[in-house]
């Protein structure tokens, strides 16, 4: 969609340049009504998801942190985009709970497949499987 998630600081300065356009913005916000789920907060983790991408997430924080992370507050989708689909979607939804949901997600980025922490577990082999091994050979 759109070029999107986002990996790198590049595709999400291309991302910002294109949602300038106020066609690209639209068409966007209305994409983006598809990853509506059954509350707010799964609406919310699910757009934020198929914007930027787990490993690119865990280089953003709300506000950002002692020039360790970005402030994903200041970005253009967290100001224009973001609140335009939820407002389609759940005409009452407030800033805090947007706002909750956003912290909640890019605290959780690095733990999430694809993120910075991520580990991926090896199946350990047993010594049942060695011995196979070695009287095939």
């Amino acid at each position: 969609m759109y070029g999107l998630p986002a990996d790198n600081a590049f595709e999400w300065d291309s991302f910002h340049q294109k949602i300038l356009d106020k066609t690209y913005s639209t068409a966007l916000v209305k994409e983006l009504k598809r990853y509506k789920d059954d509350n707010f907060a799964g609406t919310a983790r699910n757009i934020l998801g198929a914007v930027v991408s787990n490993k690119f997430a865990s280089e953003f924080s709300l506000c950002g942190s002692n020039g360790k992370k970005k402030a994903f507050k200041e970005s253009g989708f967290y100001k224009e985009i973001f609140p335009a689909t939820l407002k389609k979607l759940y005409p009452n939804f407030t800033d805090k709970s947007m706002k909750l949901a956003t912290e909640n997600w890019l605290r959780l980025a690095p733990q999430r497949s694809g993120g910075q922490n991520f580990k991926k577990y090896k199946k350990k082999s047993t010594p049942r499987a060695e011995t196979d091994e070695i009287q095939q050979a």
